[in-house]
């Protein structure tokens, strides 16, 4: 191997899908000049188990080569787990199996950059892989849980539909406004601070790249969460809300029956509230004491020690103020 790095390096970079996991440390320092040949096998699953193995192996190493970050994590986790259930025997992905669920933080590196949809994809394909037994997709899954919440869900049989939250248009465009700036600004940002702080050396004591890993994770969950928030949500402007009853749209005037006082409540989106200008959330307790009551109609705040009786006095329309500063 040393003689054909010094004489002939492009015939070891050309064969670099065929070596073992070894004899790809030992040329290591020449593989940048392959990444984009490495990508592409990759990109089209026809990396061997021991390229994947050691791209595996290599991402979460101290010190791991900043060329790594070209290739996107996904696609290496999809062409490992494919790969991993073309294998014709389990002797062949035992050593792969056992990185997998031996490093705890591979999945979850893998993972890092998908969106939402692609990461409840995987969860999918480890839950129902034949490569991992029982016991061994339990604890992968378990991993991807801790990291990403929202998968949860694929583990419980559900027996009704969940119904979308609605939203206001407003609380909508506010968060797809941040999604955008976290995908278009805030992680590539990121990213250029996990290859600077690479540079620093040594990254067990590297303090830049903890933070700035710890940063990524964040930015991982925030993206995640938003992206889920934002699919199953159902915005709206509330322009076609009736005012027979109260609903969602629906400004409530209520006078209590102990004290005489007056208030005004604003029944609007999941997401919004705002509780000192009388803006609740449909979900809350109030409002869904309030929901579908008529004017003349008595109803019990919840939530009070002593609880309190609300009769309905007026029912109207949201103010287009109110709704304009959402």
């Amino acid at each position: 191997i040393a003689a054909l790095k010094a004489a002939h390096p492009d015939r070891l970079l050309h064969q670099v899908n065929r070596f073992p996991s070894k004899t790809l440390d030992d040329i290591a320092d020449l593989l940048p000049q392959a990444a984009t040949q490495i990508e592409h096998h990759v990109h089209n699953q026809t990396a061997g188990l021991e390229l994947l193995y050691w791209l595996c192996k290599t991402i979460t190493a101290p010190n791991a080569p900043a060329w790594l970050d070209t290739i996107p994590r996904a696609t290496i986790l999809a062409a490992v787990l494919n790969t991993l259930e073309a294998a014709t025997t389990r002797s062949e992905t035992k050593r792969f199996r056992d990185l997998l669920l031996g490093d705890e933080t591979l999945l979850i590196e893998l993972l890092a950059h998908a969106s939402a949809d692609k990461i409840r994809d995987f969860a999918r394909q480890i839950l129902t892989t034949t490569v991992f037994e029982e016991l061994d997709r339990r604890l992968l899954m378990s991993r991807v849980v801790k990291e990403f919440p929202f998968v949860q869900d694929l583990l419980v049989t559900r027996t009704a539909k969940e119904q979308p939250p609605i939203v206001s248009r407003a609380s909508f465009q506010k968060r797809q406004a941040e999604l955008d700036e976290i995908i278009q600004k805030k992680i590539p940002q990121n990213s250029k601070e996990i290859g600077q702080a690479r540079s620093y050396g040594d990254l067990r004591e590297n303090f830049e790249f903890k933070a700035a890993k710890d940063m990524q994770k964040l930015l991982m969950h925030r993206r995640a969460e938003l992206e889920v928030l934002l699919t199953r949500a159902q915005p709206t402007d509330f322009t076609d809300v009736k005012t027979d009853i109260a609903q969602i749209g629906t400004s409530v005037t209520v006078t209590d029956m102990a004290t005489g006082k007056q208030s005004t409540y604003h029944v609007l989106g999941a997401w919004d509230s705002d509780p000192d200008r009388g803006i609740i959330s449909y979900p809350a307790a109030l409002a869904q004491a309030l929901l579908n009551k008529h004017v003349g109609e008595t109803v019990e705040s919840p939530g009070d020690t002593e609880r309190r009786k609300l009769r309905i006095d007026r029912i109207e329309k949201v103010p287009a103020e109110i709704l304009r500063s959402l």
